[in-house]
């Protein structure tokens, strides 16, 4: 079985609160941090960022969408959080667990976790 810093990593947006971030590393998830390493750049940085690193980009922010689906920005996949006034260490869990099931599966993909499902769209062509 692989361990979870196999199946993929993840870059955390600005927005994403940090003791989510430490939660998910807790659990032996690969995350980098926008906040620790760059805060205040740009979605399109964000977007640079994350493909230097081969990472995911775990957000809050729906402008991604747009981003990756108007503009056909290349990127390794989005995860989009719409886990709105759930406590931190539930999302935590919730994102742990959705990681599991999905893994590598995640990737190329906008996967849109909520409280009740998990969505996952294809990225286009190319990206």
């Amino acid at each position: 079985m692989l361990k979870r810093s196999e199946t993929l990593s993840l870059l955390a947006d600005e927005n994403i609160d940090q003791r989510l971030v430490s939660s998910l590393r807790l659990a032996g998830i690969s995350v980098y941090s926008v906040a620790e390493s760059s805060p205040g750049i740009t979605d399109e940085e964000v977007m640079t960022l994350s493909e230097n690193l081969s990472a995911m980009i775990l957000t809050d922010d729906k402008d991604f969408g747009e981003i990756v689906f108007r503009k056909q920005r290349s990127c390794r996949g989005i995860v989009l959080l719409r886990l709105t006034g759930v406590d931190y260490s539930r999302k935590a869990d919730h994102v742990i667990k959705v990681i599991d099931r999905y893994g590598s599966e995640m990737i190329g993909k906008f996967v849109v976790i909520t409280a009740e499902r998990v969505r996952m769209r294809k990225l286009l062509p190319g990206t």
